[in-house]
């Protein structure tokens, strides 16, 4: 039986990409792309004669019909470099003009939903069922036409809208140093340190409950108390973030600007009052706070009518 003769990939793009010649003088002849663009030749091989075929060595389907290997190993790249919940700047890690929709739902599909998680549902490397009714041919003929289809769409597409704000996390591109708006996250969060005290915990099937009396053990009795101590410092984070998103405090330049306008005594008032916003929505917190300012001048007012009055004064024209 033939060996395959390959040369050796200079970078890892070169491996996804190989040149095959067709000619049956060279039995499964692979190059690279850099010694293909030499004009490498060895034995049988005549580069300015033989034909040839570019192969794309993961465009095969794996888990889904529609998604080559390689698209999935550049969306769990992309999800490892940017984070899950960043769709658009993954899709664009991947290529291929893939929508940052697409991408998202085909991540919860083929790996959230899987009956199988958190491995696909084909993840058994044994079964080939997808690339014997897919074969490689026609995938990459169906990938080739979608990309050309999204190609032409995209030049006919009018102009996209610029983002609002963009996703780094620098005081230059949004008002809050260390919000990153794409994933509604902080770079330090309440409790930053909470997940140290899980992270290498472990839990099997079973362990950890006496076969005897169904009761748990003590070691998984303190691992349960962990986690309830762990749920519950999660839950008041996520009481904190919903109070900054409930009551706009992200739009910090705004708020200043407003509370520039107030005066030393009604600026004091409105931050003994900020606690409360942790129990009202927005609207209710507004009125609250400036029901609390007219009740303070309206005290001031009557303080100043009181004065008036000890001085026996009853008007202002003199």
């Amino acid at each position: 039986m033939p060996v395959r003769k390959k040369h050796k990939a200079h970078t890892d793009k070169d491996a996804q990409v190989r040149i095959r010649c067709a000619d049956p003088a060279c039995d499964e002849y692979d190059l690279c792309v850099p010694c293909f663009a030499n004009g490498a030749t060895s034995r049988n091989h005549d580069p300015p004669t033989h034909p040839y075929s570019v192969i794309e060595q993961h465009s095969i389907p794996i888990y889904t019909k529609d998604w080559g290997a390689d698209e999935e190993l550049l969306l769990l790249e992309g999800a490892e470099v940017y984070g899950l919940g960043s769709w658009a700047d993954i899709a664009d890690h991947i290529g291929g003009y893939r929508t940052k929709e697409e991408v998202r739902d085909h991540y919860i599909k083929t790996y959230i939903d899987s009956p199988n998680f958190p491995l696909p549902e084909k993840a058994d490397p044994r079964d080939i069922s997808l690339l014997e009714e897919v074969p490689r041919e026609k995938f990459q003929a169906r990938k080739k036409r979608r990309v050309e289809e999204r190609k032409e769409a995209a030049k006919s597409a009018p102009p996209a809208t610029p983002k609002q704000k963009p996703t780094a996390s620098v005081p230059a591109c949004h008002e809050v140093q260390g919000y990153m708006p794409g994933r509604l996250e902080f770079e330090t969060e309440f409790a930053n340190e909470a997940e140290e005290a899980v992270q290498s915990m472990q839990f099997e099937p079973g362990e950890g409950i006496n076969p005897r009396t169904g009761d748990l053990d003590p070691e998984m009795e303190l691992k349960m108390v962990v986690m309830d101590i762990y749920n519950s410092r999660l839950t008041a984070r996520a009481e904190r973030k919903k109070t900054i998103f409930e009551h706009n405090l992200l739009e910090y330049r705004k708020a200043a600007a407003i509370d520039k306008k107030r005066t030393k005594e009604e600026r004091d008032l409105f931050n003994k009052a900020k606690p409360f916003a942790r129990m009202m929505n927005r609207s209710d917190f507004n009125d609250t706070a400036q029901g609390f300012e007219y009740e303070h001048n309206l005290r001031q007012a009557i303080a100043q009518l009181q004065d008036w009055r000890q001085m026996r004064i009853g008007d202002l024209k003199s």
